[in-house]
């Protein structure tokens, strides 16, 4: 009888030390891996988006700005961006103000899940501001971001775009929530 109260303790010893070890071990986790976690299921999501639209994606900007029907660039920090319309010739200068249109965006986060309903149309009477090359004007806002003065470094006034904008380039919400979004006809209307 001794001998089998002496193997279950061995026996419950052991599991406490797993499950201890099992406890430690997951919440020892640091934000590095929790960030490279969401980067990874970040990626994935787009990659399903890029698949299911039948997008291809560019590695060299295209020297005469001619993009093709479903070509994307893939710009810095994980940026994908469509020329429509290169614009007018006139660049936007460092601290510009600059008004931008949009026809629509998309939660992809729900659209590759075939949640279908997560448009939002946005094309609004009053255009969206901010001040190019000046983090301040975007990092707090729920209507401009980032990933919209990227694509600036390549196109002009009047330029109409298609974006895929990662969630660390997106409005404060998707940087809050980790929601990658897609912009429809996105538009630089004006540069002051």
């Amino acid at each position: 009888m001794s001998v089998i109260i002496f193997e279950m303790k061995k026996v419950i010893l052991f599991s406490w030390l797993i499950i201890t070890f099992i406890f430690f071990h997951s919440c020892s986790k640091n934000n590095e891996d929790i960030k490279a976690d969401d980067l990874s299921t970040e990626k994935a999501i787009i990659q399903h988006f890029i698949k299911l639209q039948g997008i291809v994606v560019l590695d060299d900007y295209p020297k005469n700005q001619n993009f093709g029907e479903n070509e994307y660039y893939l710009a810095d920090k994980g940026l994908y961006f469509q020329v429509i319309d290169s614009g007018n010739g006139i660049r936007a200068s460092m601290h510009s103000e600059v008004s931008v249109r949009l026809e629509y965006s998309i939660n992809v986060n729900q659209y590759v899940k075939g949640n279908n309903d997560t448009i939002r149309i946005t094309n609004s009477q009053f255009p969206y501001i901010f001040a190019y090359g000046l983090k301040n004007s975007y990092e707090y806002s729920n209507s401009v971001c980032e990933g919209f003065s990227i694509p600036l470094d390549y196109v002009s006034e009047r330029a109409t775009i298609n974006l895929i904008i990662p969630s660390n380039l997106g409005i404060l919400n998707d940087r809050d929530n980790k929601v990658v979004r897609f912009y429809k006809n996105l538009t630089y209307t004006r540069f002051n």
